[in-house]
């Protein structure tokens, strides 16, 4: 199910078709494409699965054929096997459909793996990850090993 942050807001403006977002918890800036802000605005109405962000792009765009039987059958064979040779060949294969249809372009992925000492207290892990809320971390007095004088 895919849904905002409670209390999460998204200011959007557009500018000749591409459109500006900003994430007011990560103060992250965003340059999308008017599909992917139509699916925002489809979260925001409320919580969506992927059946119903698919329905909803096919609505819009039905060239794209987002549900074609091929990629379903893949994605659910992909899902289901264990072998490793396997897997590849689905995925291979998927790719290939990813690149002719161009059903969507990947702009910009965050690669971030945080840590955070087990010490550390208020982590509240979100969809947007874990450093949105930093201000709001600390360590319990008890814990603290280093004091400032």
């Amino acid at each position: 199910m895919w849904r905002l942050t409670p209390g999460q807001t998204l200011g959007c403006r557009e500018w000749q078709g591409e459109y500006v977002l900003y994430n007011d918890l990560s103060g992250d800036t965003h340059l999308l494409a008017e599909d992917a802000v139509l699916l925002l605005f489809a979260i925001q109405r409320g919580p969506q699965d992927a059946a119903a962000l698919a329905a909803r792009l096919n609505a819009d765009y039905p060239e794209a054929n987002l549900t074609a039987a091929e990629v379903d059958t893949l994605l659910e064979r992909g899902r289901r096997t264990c072998r490793q040779s396997d897997r590849k060949r689905v995925y291979d294969r998927l790719q290939e459909i990813f690149a002719e249809e161009q059903p969507l372009v990947f702009l910009y992925f965050r690669d971030a793996l945080p840590a955070v000492a087990s010490r550390v207290r208020g982590i509240e892990p979100g969809p947007i990850g874990i450093d949105y809320n930093t201000n709001e971390w600390y360590v319990p007095k008890q814990l603290q090993l280093y004091m400032s004088e």
